[in-house]
């Protein structure tokens, strides 16, 4: 059986560093990225990879894998994890994105695809009412729901959910699923790295600064060249900002200080949806550094 060390934080907290020291003093581990942009293979400066003296250190899989214009969701993500974890060996899944290292932990309610009438008929009713509509809907199927009314995504695709199972809450099919749930085929543990948030925003300025610097703007334009304007990572922080300078919605002295913004933004989401979790053992970077190492090295040691 596999053992799994969920390496969690925020975006610029040196996740990626830390997995790769701890993967070299743990050989033969490997890293999982589980980070949502960097499934992406023509995304790189704005995604923030792991840089290619990283991915030289050890064994990483699933970065850049994913080619345009295909969509990657959780679920690909837990598929594609799974295989790669069915050798046996210890494996660190590195990422900011919770929702992808949810469903690799625990697992994902197979509901299976929606029909494809009630699939178009969302799609439409979309359109023409709205998606405020449509979250009140889901408010009042589910009323316990945590989705935001801007995740339109998951607004419409929960409502498939719940219109395909009528008189079911999203809790009592996840309910039916847990009792229905194999065993994972895995054992797992957490460690996360959090910065202070005045000492982030000014990581975040500096990488921020260095992105621009390296040809961010000129990365997004070769893509909008190919006509992916619309395609999921260029909706990403960065990514979206800069897309709205190109189209003459934003000034460029603006670009920079609304990317260190956004981007603080997405890391009080993130921290907010990895705090919630017990278990996972916190340390400052800038200041624990060597105790992280070692307490990752024991974490990753099978229970």
């Amino acid at each position: 059986m596999s053992h799994l060390l969920f390496v969690v934080g925020s975006t610029a907290t040196g996740k990626s560093d830390l997995a790769v020291e701890i993967a070299e003093r743990a050989k033969p581990a490997e890293i999982i990225n589980s980070d949502s942009v960097a499934f992406f293979d023509q995304v790189q400066i704005g995604a923030a990879k792991p840089s290619t003296e990283l991915l030289k250190r050890a064994p990483h899989h699933l970065v850049g894998h994913v080619t345009a214009p295909h969509k990657y969701t959780a679920g690909d993500f837990r598929r594609d994890a799974l295989k790669i974890i069915e050798r046996p060996n210890q494996y660190l899944v590195v990422g900011g994105s919770g929702f992808y290292a949810q469903a690799l932990e625990k697992g994902m309610y197979d509901v299976g695809d929606p029909d494809l009438q009630l699939k178009e008929q969302l799609a439409n009713e979309a359109q023409t009412l709205g998606f405020e509509r449509l979250f009140e809907e889901l408010k009042a199927r589910d009323p316990e729901t945590k989705i935001q009314p801007a995740d339109h995504y998951r607004i419409q695709r929960t409502l498939e959910i719940l219109r395909a199972n009528p008189g079911k809450t999203m809790a009592e099919i996840r309910a039916e699923f847990e009792a229905a749930k194999p065993e994972q085929p895995f054992t797992s543990r957490k460690i996360g790295l959090f910065r202070p948030r005045d000492v982030l925003r000014q990581k975040v300025t500096e990488r921020t600064k260095r992105m621009l610097r390296e040809g961010l703007i000129e990365e997004v334009e070769a893509l909008r060249k190919l006509g992916l304007h619309q395609w999921s990572p260029m909706q990403s922080v960065g990514y979206k900002e800069v897309q709205a300078f190109l189209d003459g919605q934003l000034r460029q002295e603006d670009l920079e200080p609304l990317i260190v913004t956004s981007t603080m933004q997405l890391a009080k989401s993130q921290m907010t949806w990895f705090k919630r979790d017990p278990n996972t053992r916190w340390f400052d970077p800038d200041l624990q550094w060597k105790e992280a190492v070692e307490a990752g090295l024991e974490l990753l040691t099978p229970p």
